[in-house]
């Protein structure tokens, strides 16, 4: 069974080893996932200013 230690040290150690885990990769396909929520909202937005103003 997976430890239930919720402290705030064993937080931080969590944290440090995984952002140890975290490379350049991971964050580009982070970056891209976002870009494409993004460009999503701003289609999205577009098509309702235009259904406002026809």
């Amino acid at each position: 069974m997976a430890d239930c230690d919720f402290t705030m040290i064993k937080l931080i150690e969590e944290f440090d080893s995984g952002f140890d885990k975290v490379t350049a990769k991971t964050c580009v396909k982070i970056i891209e996932k976002v870009r494409g929520f993004e460009d999503e909202f701003w289609t999205e937005d577009l098509k309702m200013d235009a259904q406002e103003l026809a």
